[in-house]
């Protein structure tokens, strides 16, 4: 190394894997600190999750935004209670919102997340549970595109829109290839579809669980290796640096989304369009 170069180095060079480090430490410091100072369970849960959003938002592109509540569909089918939302704030429509109560068509939602204190098998499987309530919703209102290249490929399938992706976040965890093998079985027992399934699961305290294509990439989506049966390969990372690899998957997924605008007239009843509605 030059001189010079040695010189610009000693000055600070920006490193992102140094940076994530302080950033992971300083938020396993908050929820220690919360576990600490706060025992109400509903109000420690909320703690948590702003964690995790403060986190995101700071660092995510400024077009997402990130709530709780729940999702629904034109079908009026709607999902369990999320964490964290993360919707195109553009396009996105809060059809209710009342203090912490939200609720966000489902066209609008990228993909929604379960933040856990501590997770374990009877939490994985809450977890996979709640976000297949979601990801299971039907996105039908949005003005459809009208060029190949607009078309979305994901989960062995291609979609006229972005299909929402589900991921949970853990601060502290059993041991990770207990859950990795955990979150494979559950897949296969309940055959859950790829595009319902967990794509992404950070454990702050150990690594990642995410998924490997068909050519043995991990990717950040339950993509199948098989396509003539969709089985899905879960794969894990033990890592020190999982706060990382969790925010470059999942920020390179969601920045190039391109969300259709929602068509809130689907939400609306037919017959009280006609004005056939009783009321």
């Amino acid at each position: 190394m030059s001189s010079n170069a040695e010189s610009q180095n000693s000055k600070g060079s920006f490193i992102l894997k140094d940076v994530m480090s302080s950033v992971s430490q300083k938020m396993q410091l908050d929820f220690a600190q919360l576990t600490a100072q706060i025992t109400h369970k509903p109000s420690k849960g909320t703690a948590r999750e702003e964690i995790v959003r403060r986190f995101l938002e700071e660092r995510l592109p400024e077009s997402l935004e990130m709530g709780a509540g729940e999702v629904v569909d034109t079908t009026g089918q709607r999902s369990a209670q999320m964490d964290l939302v993360v919707f195109d704030r553009l396009h996105c429509p809060r059809l209710v919102q009342v203090g912490d109560i939200r609720v966000y068509p489902v066209e609008g939602v990228q993909a929604v997340i379960q933040v856990k204190s501590k997770i374990d098998m009877p939490g994985l499987r809450d977890s996979v549970e709640n976000i297949r309530s979601a990801k299971r919703l039907m996105k039908s209102a949005f003005y459809k595109p009208t060029r190949v290249m607009d078309h979305w490929t994901q989960y062995g399938k291609t979609y006229d829109y972005f299909p929402m992706t589900g991921y949970v976040f853990a601060f502290e965890s059993i041991d990770i290839e207990a859950l990795g093998k955990g979150l494979d079985e559950l897949n296969r027992e309940s055959a859950i579809p790829p595009e319902q399934q967990i794509d992404l699961v950070c454990l702050l305290d150990k690594g990642v669980i995410a998924h490997n294509d068909a050519d043995g990439n991990m990717v950040s989506w339950a993509e199948p290796t098989n396509p003539d049966t969709g089985e899905t390969t879960v794969t894990t990372v033990r890592t020190r640096r999982s706060l990382l690899l969790f925010y470059v998957m999942i920020h390179d997924q969601l920045s190039i989304a391109k969300m259709r605008p929602v068509q809130m007239v689907k939400y609306i009843p037919q017959t009280f369009l006609f004005g056939d509605d009783e009321e």
